[in-house]
């Protein structure tokens, strides 16, 4: 894991405004190494599962060339996430769900394992389901 990270503390979440959010996310997405950054985006599209959304459905009228959650740059991720911020309030709870059990704000080597965890428990659900 990178040494230095910009951490979206989970009780601020709702006082970042849209552009804020996009920002912080990629500037986040940047800082993770790829097998974080890949669970991180697995667990956000498992939380919009969960919320009743399909990440997919929303890629090509945003603009986002990528065909499938896995392809989404860290850029692009946080567009995602802006735009759910502003259009679809059901799925703000999912954003703080997310964001409150990334590697990023986690702190201790036992929240990261649990994280860790979830997110590979997540990505065997949608391989089985998906």
């Amino acid at each position: 894991m990178a040494t230095k990270r910009e951490q979206i503390e989970p009780s601020k979440f709702e006082e970042l405004d849209a552009d804020q959010l996009k920002d912080s996310v990629r500037e986040m997405l940047l800082l993770m190494n790829p097998l974080e950054r890949k669970l991180f985006i697995k667990t956000l599209q498992y939380e919009m599962f969960r919320s009743g959304l399909n990440i997919s459905a929303y890629l090509i009228p945003l603009g986002i060339p990528a065909r499938c959650a896995e392809e989404l740059t860290p850029s692009e991720v946080g567009h995602l996430m802006r735009f759910f911020k502003i259009n679809v309030p059901s799925a703000v709870p999912a954003l703080a769900r997310v964001l409150d059990e990334c590697p990023v704000i986690a702190t201790g080597f036992e929240q990261m394992s649990a994280w860790v965890l979830k997110a590979m428990s997540q990505e065997a659900w949608s391989r089985n389901n998906g």
